[in-house]
């Protein structure tokens, strides 16, 4: 990983952390006949015997536990799953654009064990993708619910494998659709709830993480991403086996009628949950996390992106096992005046409706796409097809790996 100074700080600090998925760092000093380490005096040594006035240490912040992180033994962290490949690579030949513009970048961890990967999102300091996602058939896992798998993006290595659990002790086994990291949490997004598991959390131990807090937001959860200081959280809709509720239906600028809505939380650092204290109100009988904006959005939706250095929103669109996905990206509205407003019990909230009038363009893919992430300008995408029950299930191109796009070559 790129992180020389916190590797450098982890020589110190590996000693002091508690132990987690990983060996500590080990040291090259020796010890001779008088407790001195090598280098030091037996003098030196007694008086180091009569303490100075220090100060009690704190709490490590989450600095300190990245750093002692990377010192543990990578090849330690696996224990349940695996990561391997399980299918050959598809033909992208039939996908021109998308072919022109990917490349692979790591194989999806826990596919062997039955894992269905859903949401996707880039934890920046770590140089870490965390991806979510349930498994199909329990037996190959243990009965661990849910997983939270970390790959470092540069060796494409899985350097960590989490197993979720609910606030009261029973594993998590929602389908964890979509996944957003900020600088103090990892959500995972599902059901109508963002679940919140602070990061400190993934540095102390892999194995068992739990759900520290449960926040309802007025969409379906299906999809979530963190970017540009916006956390959000949006819907797949289809039809009515994926149905919304009725307030966020809307007509767009074209006169079609939009259903779904991926809505955005101006992220606040004063709080240990990234939201505003006053972020909670009651919607037509339910609390609900109030968000700061509204995307209106087409049907289908598995997975966004906001990529604000460039000026884009991404949405991967995908159904069925042997329906092409489609990628749609569209300009950025957010500088723009919104198209409309809607009220959210007394909340004046901006709407735009990301329609053909905001496309720039749309490139087809393989099958079954999922979350999408920014890293560093390209836009990586997620596959469900390569899980068990796809693969072995009459998919169309089933693929075990995470394909990074540039889309400044299109």
């Amino acid at each position: 990983m790129k992180h020389t100074a916190k590797a450098l700080l982890s020589l110190l600090l590996a000693a002091l952390m508690l132990t987690g998925c990983g060996t500590p760092a080990p040291t090259d000093a020796t010890t001779d006949a008088t407790g001195a380490t090598d280098g030091t005096t037996a003098a030196s040594s007694a008086a180091a015997e009569t303490p100075a006035e220090t100060e009690e240490p704190g709490e490590p912040t989450l600095s300190d536990m990245i750093a002692a992180f990377e010192a543990r033994a990578l090849s330690d962290f696996r224990t349940v799953y695996t990561q391997k490949d399980v299918c050959p690579e598809p033909a992208l030949s039939s996908y021109k654009k998308f072919e022109a513009c990917a490349t692979a970048a790591f194989t999806v961890p826990g596919l062997e064990q039955s894992i269905v990967p859903q949401g996707m999102d880039y934890w920046a300091e770590m140089g870490w993708m965390l991806i979510s996602g349930y498994c199909s058939d329990e037996t190959k896992n243990g009965g661990k619910g849910s997983a939270l798998f970390a790959v470092d993006v540069e060796s494409g290595k899985m350097v960590g494998e989490y197993y979720l659990k609910n606030m009261d002790g029973t594993y998590h086994t929602s389908h964890a659709g979509g996944v957003a990291v900020t600088k103090k949490n990892v959500f995972i997004a599902n059901g109508g709830m963002l679940y919140r598991i602070p990061l400190t959390e993934l540095l102390k131990q892999c194995g068992d993480v739990s759900i520290v807090e449960e926040i309802a937001v007025p969409v379906r959860a299906s999809l979530a991403n963190c970017s540009g200081g916006i956390l959000w959280v949006g819907d797949f809709q289809y039809g009515s086996s994926y149905p919304t509720q009725e307030f966020q239906k809307m007509k767009n600028r074209q006169g079609t009628w939009y259903y779904a809505w991926t809505v955005g939380y101006v992220l606040d650092e004063t709080t240990e949950n990234d939201l505003k204290p006053n972020v909670m109100a009651e919607v037509e009988g339910q609390n609900y996390a109030i968000p700061d904006y509204i995307l209106s959005t087409t049907e289908r939706i598995q997975g966004m992106a906001y990529l604000p250095e460039v000026g884009q929103i991404v949405l991967s669109q995908s159904y069925g096992r042997t329906n092409a996905s489609t990628l749609f990206f569209y300009e950025d509205p957010l500088g723009q005046e919104p198209h409309t407003h809607f009220e959210l019990n007394g909340f004046k909230i901006p709407v735009w409706f990301l329609d053909k009038k905001l496309s720039t363009k749309e490139m087809p893919a393989i099958p079954m796409s999922e979350g999408v992430a920014n890293v560093n300008g390209k836009l990586y995408v997620l596959f469900e097809s390569g899980a068990e029950k796809y693969r072995l299930g009459g998919g169309k191109q089933p693929t075990d790996t995470v394909y990074a796009v540039d889309i400044t070559k299109w």
